[in-house]
């Protein structure tokens, strides 16, 4: 029974971990469809971090970083090295 369980709970966590992974994609297509300027997108960013951090500066390496993946839909955080990943190979490769 034990052994049940502990089986369920590993399909779960699969589960999961495979909505995760179709909420992004569906994020990312939605992002892509609205078709806001890049520039948009990336000056509303530039605001948020100004709220939280107000002097905080932007050189063109962080604009570079930003550009790059700031401008991605939400992700999780175990799914984060794997999906700045796939920006950096999309954009670059």
């Amino acid at each position: 029974m034990a052994q049940e369980i502990e089986e369920i709970r590993k399909d779960l966590a699969r589960v999961r971990e495979e909505l995760a992974r179709i909420e992004y994609s569906v994020a990312h297509v939605e992002l892509k469809l609205k078709g806001r300027p890049e520039g948009e997108r990336l000056n509303e960013i530039k605001e948020e971090l100004r709220k939280k951090y107000p002097n905080m500066e932007f050189t063109q390496r962080t604009l570079r970083l930003l550009r790059l993946v700031g401008t991605q839909p939400y992700n999780p955080i175990s799914k984060d090295k794997k999906i700045i990943a796939e920006a950096m190979a999309e954009k670059y490769a």
